[in-house]
C-alpha cells in the first residue's frame, strides 16, 4: 500500500487537476470506440455466446476491426504527446519544487519516445491479455467439449493471465522514470528497470494491481445496467483515473526506491 498512498498524495496536490485537464479529451475520445466492459460482458454472458469457433470467440472478446485499431494509433500518438507534458512537468516538479507546465515543445521532444514506448507497450498486453483470453477459450472447448468447464478453467487461466501481465508490468515500470531521469537509454534502462523493480516488488504489484481489480469489479456491475451513456461515461472515468495515476505511480515509486529527495515535498511545496 506503500505506493498508492505516496502516489495518492502527489494526486492531491493543488496543481495537479492541470495535469489531469492534458488527458481528458482523448480519454473521453476513446471510451466513444472502445470499452473495458467487453470481457465482463462475456464472462456475464458467457453460457449464451456462440464458443464453438476461435472467430467466435474473438468476436466476443475483441472490439478490434480496422476502424478501431485506426483509432487507437491515432489515440496512440496524442498519448504519447501529451504523456511527454505531464511527466516531463511532474518530473521537474518533484525535481526542483516548482509546477509548471512550460517549454511544451521541449518536453515533448525530449520525452515522446519513452512515453510513446511505455504506452505501445501496454496496448500491445492489454491486446495479447485478450487474445489469450480468445485462445484459452478455444483451448478448453476443443478439450472439454463442456460449456461449465470451460467456464471454470477461462476464469482460472483469466486469474493466472492477470497476475502474469501484472508481474510484467511491474518489473518494467521503472523504465520510463529512468529514461527520463537520467538520460539512459533503452537498454540500459529496461536491465536497472529488471534488477530495481524486485527490491519493491510486493508494493509494486499491489500499487498496480489494485486499481484494476476495482475497474474490473465496476465493469462487471455495468455489465447488469446494460445502458450507453453510463457506459462511456464510466469508461471515460476509469481512462482519466488510469492515465492520471500510472505516470506519477511510476514516478512515486523510482523516487523512493532511489531514495532520491523529492522537492515537491518540502514544506513549502505542499498544498
Amino acid at each position: 500500500m506503500k505506493y498508492i498512498k505516496l502516489t495518492l498524495q502527489y494526486m492531491r496536490n493543488k496543481h495537479f487537476w492541470k495535469l489531469v485537464l492534458l488527458v481528458t479529451v482523448p480519454c473521453i475520445a476513446v471510451a466513444l470506440f472502445t470499452s473495458f466492459s467487453t470481457t465482463a460482458n462475456f464472462i456475464v454472458h458467457f453460457f449464451e455466446a456462440d464458443i464453438s469457433t476461435f472467430a467466435a470467440v474473438y468476436r466476443h472478446t475483441s472490439e478490434v476491426d480496422w476502424k478501431v485499431l485506426l483509432g487507437l494509433l491515432a489515440s496512440l500518438l496524442v498519448f504519447a504527446m501529451l504523456c511527454s507534458i505531464f511527466i516531463g512537468t511532474m518530473q521537474r516538479h518533484m525535481r526542483t519544487g516548482t509546477f509548471a507546465i512550460t517549454n511544451i515543445g521541449k518536453r515533448i521532444n525530449e520525452h515522446f519516445l519513452p512515453s510513446l514506448l511505455t504506452i505501445a507497450s501496454l496496448f500491445a498486453l492489454i491486446y495479447i491479455y485478450g487474445l489469450s483470453m480468445t485462445i484459452g477459450v478455444s483451448f478448453w472447448w476443443a478439450v472439454t467439449s463442456n460449456k461449465i468447464a470451460t467456464f471454470i478453467m477461462t476464469i482460472f487461466s483469466m486469474i493466472v493471465m492477470f497476475f502474469l501481465v501484472m508481474y510484467i508490468i511491474c518489473i518494467f515500470s521503472l523504465t520510463c522514470p529512468n529514461i527520463v531521469v537520467t538520460g539512459q537509454g533503452i537498454r540500459d534502462s529496461v536491465s536497472y528497470s529488471l534488477r530495481a523493480s524486485h527490491r519493491r516488488l510486493r508494493p509494486l504489484f499491489a500499487a498496480f494491481s489494485l486499481p484494476i481489480v476495482i475497474f474490473m469489479a465496476v465493469q462487471f456491475a455495468n455489465v447488469f445496467i446494460e445502458v450507453r451513456a453510463v457506459t462511456i461515461i464510466l469508461d471515460s472515468i476509469m481512462n482519466i483515473a488510469i492515465c492520471s495515476y500510472y505516470p506519477v505511480l511510476i514516478f512515486v515509486a523510482y523516487y523512493d526506491i532511489n531514495e532520491k529527495d523529492r522537492e515537491d515535498l518540502l514544506p513549502i511545496n505542499r498544498m
